[in-house]
């Protein structure tokens, strides 16, 4: 967080600006001295905030003597600008800006008045002009309150490549060491002093003359002396031994005899949270006392009260602070301007231990009674008959009194209710259709002594709760939208295959290789979908057409899926939607991720330093000693740093970790004395270069003989091809050669020492390519590293990692539904028909549906067929020996059934379901809904009540069977019969003319007419 004060002179200007008028504008002359560049052939342009930060749009002119220069007009009086000068005119070519007189990596200039204005000409990528007069300048430093350590006292700073060794000061008496050198006239350093000669042993530094944990200096025209501070101070030092004198203080010091102001004391805070909602992270305290981190001090609520407590050490005098609800920048108070400094709140420490009164967050007082806020809750009954009642809703405002709180019909079927409660406190709540409370799902509701309730956890301003389906955690489900989803993949490397998706919205869910995206271009993919509307969907990417190829969803942005990680999520609503473009395997898009660049240089062909190989760059601030590389043999030595796509970075390789021992770059390959590179929007590593060239290092080549047997496969007309890194991943233009036996080989060169990628095809097209199993795959595909001498790789089976099995692996049960006849070994997959029969007899019902883990739980896709008896019927195909899980849905409400735990296995979520194993046999399971057993009935088959599916005898077994002909127009018709035994018998037909239905003596439309009109109906 930034903190910002004016001064009066600051406040003066701003009153000038707008005393001048809004109008007035300032015209300013930037000018560049190019004569330590070699000019590039575009030119020289300028980039800036006030042109867009474009590096072509902007040209200079060419003054002569080396300087060139532009006048932008229109600039506003008073307001800061940054820019960078380009040699050239793309990015890349543009001047790396020293820290010295940058702000974040750029020059920056405040326009001052609004008469025109020219800017002194710089030396590019300098701080001052060009070949500018060398001065000398003394510095000083007092050692009197410091042991000076045996190796003496150094300075180190921009001037002298920051060596804490090699620039001795010289002991002038009393304390004072000095030493006088020279320097660049106009130059601003950064520099400190050492106590000693190595770092660590340097002084640390706080106070108004620190400039990034250093001391910083603007050379002043002819040189001169500076003035003597303290070491570790920004002041001369105190006469006598400085410290906290204060025998009371925290850190008194009795070997002190002057107080240099540093007492500090146990100061408490405390802060009322009663009325607001305090996040999940707690709440924090943020001040000077701690560097400003919110979330370095966490405060205590141990007793429950709401007020949050903590003790903390405070230097004498004002200190600002601020309370956090939570532990980052965003969550802090806004404290009211009447206790404010500035922004903060302030406690003036005077020399005491002290308890500050306790204030009400964001408050200069205590907290009063919290006020009410309201919360309106809403529930949609358009999947309902509405009681005649009304709604209602119940819960802890109206202790549970099922009809005090009606609720008002808005239309739609939507109603709702508006309950107040107290800031910073919430409520928990049922509905009800008239005397019927809803069921609450577990993915949604608390437990409340034992049943599960609807909840608002904290509400501190007035809330609306979106509506929820009766019964339900989301929204009544109303019709499908068009859903696009889209991928950036720029990230990694592409599949030859393509990007799939799966989730919970497909026809089949979670089955991957089912739905293919479209290459959309540019590393990006998309596909469309129809999806229920109001209602969350989960999915995830797959780069190639199995899981073996699944993003890695980050927990910030996915939801656990149960199996160890993630799955993106999405709140479908009633609108067509496009979801926002994801980097693969990321939360944010590709363009705002940094990438990780990998630096490769061989140093094959020279004596490596003792110190190491070590690179040094603006990505690490050009310091030679601070980032060695990693000898990953054959005398490559490697570095991966991270860096933001399109960002050219400048670095340079060193033989040890000085300036003096990095290479010297040729011109090819050369920017401004340095290498150059500029990162794309995925991972990358730099080729290896020799060191010193611009090129790789000469490495010869070997031959590698690469095998495939084929005896498993049909071999296609065209051959078998080889396609991989060494000739360009082209599916057609290497045919391998048929050794018989099945055997196809080749034999490539290719370089000693370098990993080749690769993959078979049978034939020459993409699509005939082998799927790498995923224990020998790198990213889909077969690798090796080239050995010296090179080498005949083993004979592998096509898309396999081993030799060829003669076997064929299928089904071997001649019962199962995929009986495989040419099978010689069983692979477990024998599939066997389960039939799951559900009695809905104690349901006012005419539908029923089954939900499980074989169809996404997903309580409306799956209907059963009605068979009679009140059965509901449902056949599938199920993999041997695997584990079901299910239970039934009353079709028409979309309500799941209430299993007993006596037949039941725990869902996670307080309740059960069903489960079976398939074994290796078809199967007829049959239960009463939300029962263990068969449903009652007539169990006597001698009634005309009888129910085959019944399983225990309810008394309704009233008629006896009478069998008998029961057809009206039989001969024998026994009206007493109420069971048919096929005994009807028919007299001759009188009729010579049988088409004539109505027996008027023609066949005419009249015979039709009857004909249709019997159509359909059954004959005993």
């Amino acid at each position: 967080m930034k903190y910002f004060s004016y001064s009066i002179k600051q406040l003066c200007l701003v009153l000038t600006a707008c005393l001048l008028g809004i109008g007035a504008m300032a015209q300013v002359t930037f000018q560049v001295d190019m004569s330590n560049q070699t000019v590039d052939a575009a030119g020289v342009h300028i980039a800036g905030d006030f042109q867009g930060w474009d590096p072509s749009t902007t040209p200079l002119a060419d003054l002569g003597g080396g300087v060139w220069a532009v006048t932008i007009p229109a600039l506003t009086p008073f307001a800061t600008y940054q820019y960078k000068f380009v040699n050239g005119n793309v990015w890349g070519l543009d001047e790396v800006v020293p820290g010295a007189c940058s702000n974040e990596g750029n020059r920056e200039v405040t326009i001052s008045a609004t008469a025109d204005e020219t800017l002194s000409a710089v030396c590019y990528a300098a701080c001052t002009v060009c070949a500018p007069p060398v001065v000398d300048v003394t510095f000083q430093v007092d050692m009197s309150n410091e042991v000076v350590n045996a190796a003496g006292v150094h300075i180190a700073g921009a001037f002298q490549g920051w060596d804490p060794a090699t620039t001795p000061l010289t002991d002038m008496g009393a304390g004072v060491w000095a030493v006088t050198l020279s320097v660049d006239e106009g130059a601003a350093y950064e520099y400190k002093f050492v106590n000693g000669n190595a770092w660590g042993q340097d002084e640390v530094l706080s106070g108004t003359c620190v400039s990034n944990g250093n001391r910083s200096i603007v050379i002043p025209a002819g040189g001169g002396t500076v003035d003597i501070v303290c070491y570790n101070s920004c002041d001369a030092c105190l006469a006598g031994v400085p410290g906290c004198t204060d025998v009371n203080a925290q850190n008194y010091d009795a070997a002190a005899t002057v107080d240099d102001g540093t007492c500090a004391y146990l100061i408490t805070f405390s802060v009322d949270m009663n009325n607001v909602c305090v996040g999940p992270n707690g709440v924090h305290i943020a001040g000077a006392f701690q560097g400003w981190d919110p979330a370095a001090t966490a405060m205590d609520d141990s007793d429950n009260d709401g007020v949050y407590t903590v003790t903390l050490t405070v230097p004498n005098g004002n200190s600002e602070y601020k309370f956090v609800n939570g532990n980052a920048w965003g969550s802090d108070e806004s404290v009211p301007v009447e206790c404010a400094s500035g922004t903060n709140r302030n406690v003036v420490v005077a020399g005491a231990d002290d308890t500050l009164p306790t204030v009400c967050f964001a408050s200069c007082a205590a907290c009063g009674a919290p006020a009410n806020v309201s919360v309106t809750v809403q529930v949609d009954m358009s999947e309902l008959v509405v009681d005649a009642a009304g709604v209602f809703v119940a819960g802890d405002f109206n202790g549970w009194d099922a009809t005090a709180n009606a609720l008002t019909d808005l239309g739609g079927g939507l109603w709702s209710a508006t309950i107040d409660v107290p800031t910073g406190s919430g409520l928990q709540y049922v509905f009800y259709n008239g005397a019927t409370g809803e069921t609450v799902p577990a993915a949604c509701g608390v437990d409340n002594n034992g049943s599960l309730v609807r909840e608002v956890s904290c509400v501190s301003e007035a809330s609306l709760v979106d509506p929820v389906c009766f019964s339900s955690c989301g929204a009544c489900v109303s019709s499908l939208v068009n859903v696009t989803f889209q991928v950036d993949l720029s990230n990694i490397t592409i599949n030859p295959i393509g990007a799939f998706i799966v989730g919970s919205f497909q026809s089949v869910p979670w089955t991957a290789g089912l739905d293919q995206m479209v290459d959309a271009g540019g590393g990006v993919f998309t596909y469309s979908a129809l999806v229920p509307s109001n209602t969350t969907i989960e999915y995830k990417y797959l780069n190639g057409p199995n899981f073996a190829n699944e993003e890695t969803v980050p927990s910030s942005c996915g939801v656990d899926n149960g199996f160890g990680n993630f799955n993106r999520s999405f709140a479908v609503a009633d609108v067509d939607v496009t979801i926002p473009l994801h980097c693969f395997s990321s939360c944010n898009s590709c363009a705002t991720l940094p990438v990780d660049i990998t630096f490769q240089v061989d140093m094959s062909q020279q004596v490596v330093d003792a110190a190491g190989v070590h690179i040094a760059g603006v990505f690490q601030g050009w310091d030679p000693g601070a980032t060695l590389m990693t000898d990953i043999g054959g005398g490559i030595w490697s570095y991966t740093a991270s860096i933001q796509p399109g960002e050219a970075v400048q670095y340079k390789f060193v033989n040890g970790n000085a300036w003096g021992m990095d290479e010297s770059v040729p011109a090819p390959c050369n920017v401004g004395g340095n290498r150059s590179f500029t990162p794309g929007t995925s991972n990358e590593t730099v080729p290896a270069v020799c060191y010193g060239a611009c090129l790789a290092c000469s490495v010869p080549d070997a031959d590698v003989t690469i095998q495939v047997d084929m005896s498993n496969e049909v071999v296609d007309a065209a051959g078998v091809h080889i396609a991989g890194s060494f000739q360009g991943w082209d599916p057609a233009t290497t045919p391998m050669t048929d050794l018989g036996g099945g055997i196809w080989a080749i034999t490539i060169s290719v370089q000693e020492g370098s990993t080749v990628d690769y993959k078979f095809v049978n034939g020459n097209v993409w699509g005939l390519d082998e799927v790498v199993p995923v224990e020998c795959a790198n990213a889909g595909n077969r690798s090796f590293l080239v050995p010296v001498g090179g080498a005949s790789l083993d004979v592998v089976c096509f898309a396999s990692c081993t030799i060829c099995n003669t076997d064929v692996a299928g089904c071997l049960d001649p019962a199962a539904q995929n009986y495989d006849p040419a099978a010689t070994v069983s692979n477990g997959s024998c599939l066997y028909k389960v039939t799951f029969r559900v009695d809905m007899a104690n349901q006012a019902t005419n539908a029923a549906n089954i939900m499980g883990d074989f169809q996404g739980w997903n309580p409306a896709s799956t209907p059963m067929m009605n068979s009679a008896f009140d059965i509901f019927q449902f056949e599938g195909y199920f993999t041997e020996n695997t584990t079901l899980t299910y239970k039934f849905v009353n079709g028409e409400s979309l309500f799941a059934e209430t299993i007993p735990a006596a037949c039941g296995v725990d869902d996670g979520f307080g309740g059960f379901n069903r489960t079976i194993e398939v074994g290796t046999a078809d199967q007829v399971v049959t239960v009463c809904f939300e029962s263990c057993t068969l449903c009652e009935g007539c169990t006597d088959p001698m009634a005309a009540e009888f129910n085959p599916f019944a399983g225990v005898d309810n008394g309704s077994c009233l008629t006896a069977v009478v069998e008998g002909c029961t057809y009206a127009d039989a001969i024998n018709y026994n009206a007493a019969a109420n069971a048919d035994n096929g005994s009807c018998e028919f007299g001759p037909m009188s009729n010579n003319c049988p088409e004539d239905l109505n027996q008027d003596g023609i066949v005419n439309a009249g015979d039709l007419l009857q004909f249709l009109g019997s159509f359909g109906t059954t004959c005993l």
